[in-house]
């Protein structure tokens, strides 16, 4: 995903890099088996010797994951973080 923003550093407009596009993709997909998990939890609620030592070990990694997600774009030229752009109002 292309995404727009301001380098200040710069003072040019330039699409935002993340350092590791490749785990966000992978970060994205480990937060949707969270979604999976839940709506699965009354099949796997009857096994809690495996699923919730399986619950805790996911949710202990969740937070690395949420920091990844969380990650502002940076320029490519400069590596400056950048402020996203505004939208542009009609008049």
């Amino acid at each position: 995903m292309q995404r727009y923003a301001h380098c200040q550093r710069c003072e040019a407009d330039v699409v935002g890099v993340y350092r590791h596009p490749r785990i966000r993709t992978l970060a994205w997909v480990y937060a949707g088996f969270g979604v999976i998990g839940v709506a699965a939890f009354p099949f796997f609620a009857w096994d809690y010797v495996i699923s919730l030592p399986g619950y805790m070990v996911y949710f202990l990694g969740f937070a690395q994951v949420l920091a990844i997600l969380r990650e502002k774009p940076t320029c490519p030229d400069c590596g400056a973080i950048t402020e996203p752009l505004r939208p542009v109002k009609a008049r």
